[in-house]
């Protein structure tokens, strides 16, 4: 079939990355739409998909956080496709076939491991907006003591909203 299209060897150890070069050019392009591809595997993997509705159409920062994941996944996916071209076509087929794999493995443990942590990050920031914005401390008058033991309190929720999840 290669050979009838005018492929070789290399063309055929490529296949996985045109399909991997092309997802991530339509992660970029979806950027550009009202609701990046992103946005469509959140709702598909998350239970409650009101709340993903709600925070898309309400928070800005949500928004801006769902295109960052659609820019950082669909360069790392063209990304992955560049490098395998460059194994294929600058090793030889014994080389590329062991080295392409590896390759291919390492960008998507760095990317998943990017997302993980930036949606790590964005939790917490998340968490602490909402102790400070839900601070309860500042609606009534407190005598300097009970203000001491409420700081402490605040403060260890805090500790707690930031270091619990590691």
């Amino acid at each position: 079939m290669a050979a009838w299209i005018g492929g070789d060897e290399r063309f055929i150890l490529l296949r996985e990355s045109y399909v991997t070069g092309i997802m991530g050019l339509v992660f970029l392009l979806s950027i550009l739409t009202p609701k990046p591809l992103i946005y469509y595997f959140a709702m598909r993997f998350t239970a409650d998909k009101s709340v993903i509705t709600k925070r898309w159409e309400e928070e800005g920062s949500f928004r801006h956080f769902i295109r960052i994941m659609a820019a950082v996944w669909g360069i790392g996916l063209m990304i992955e496709a560049l490098v395998k071209v460059v194994i294929v076509y600058e090793f030889p087929i014994s080389k590329a076939l062991v080295i392409s794999p590896i390759a291919q493995y390492i960008v998507i443990a760095i990317l998943i491991y990017w997302n993980i942590h930036f949606v790590k990050q964005r939790k917490q920031k998340r968490r602490i907006k909402e102790v400070t914005e839900s601070n309860s401390v500042t609606s009534f008058i407190l005598k300097p003591r009970q203000y001491y033991y409420m700081s402490w309190l605040i403060s260890g929720t805090l500790f707690n909203y930031c270091y619990a999840s590691y």
